[in-house]
């Protein structure tokens, strides 16, 4: 349902360009997996108007919406309880790469390596502590990724639109794809 309202309250929204076709003014979005026209101000008809993305756009974006809110939150880190006290270990690429390093270490038998919290100096930390970050992070980083991958799955699968949009990264997961969620991370422990 299109709603009045006075063309002087549309400023042009940053990442949008304004077009007027037919008498319509509209603004499309710059992002190119924005590939529809978000909203608009109809000059005919002196009303305001929202288009609905075709629903294949709509999975693309939500997409690319987790996947980058899958890797800014396993970047950002998790709080691990070592010797040092409980400080705060980033988990992007490269420090992914070192605790894969470190683990290779430590079965090797190494006592420990240089390592540091985020801000915090470089530090001896013996193999036990090592494990601790190596066990809490690669745990955190398999669980987001897997929850990820089932995410993807509902996307796929998801045919209403407006379901389809509210679906949010942290979102509950349907029940069947929690329970396969569950299922994969079971097999890691044993279980």
């Amino acid at each position: 349902m299109s709603t009045p309202i006075n063309e002087t309250l549309l400023p042009l929204k940053k990442g949008y360009i304004e077009i007027e076709e037919n008498g319509i003014r509209r603004y499309k979005a710059l992002d190119p997996l924005a590939e529809f026209l978000t909203d608009g101000y109809d000059v005919a008809n002196a009303c305001y108007v929202t288009i609905t993305p075709p629903i294949e756009t709509l999975r693309r974006q939500k997409l690319a919406e987790f996947s980058t809110a899958t890797e800014q939150f396993i970047f950002a880190g998790i709080d691990v309880t070592t010797s040092f006290g409980t400080l705060h270990y980033p988990l992007t690429d490269r420090d992914q790469s070192y605790l894969a390093l470190f683990k290779l270490l430590i079965a090797g038998g190494g006592a420990g390596w240089l390592y540091n919290a985020n801000g915090q100096d470089h530090e001896f930390y013996s193999a036990a502590d090592l494990s601790l970050i190596i066990d809490q992070g690669l745990s955190f980083v398999t669980y987001n990724r897997t929850y990820f991958s089932e995410l993807r799955k509902w996307v796929a699968r998801e045919s209403d639109a407006d379901v389809l949009s509210g679906i949010m990264f942290g979102s509950p997961l349907p029940e069947d794809l929690a329970s396969d969620l569950s299922a994969k991370l079971a097999l890691l422990s044993g279980g």
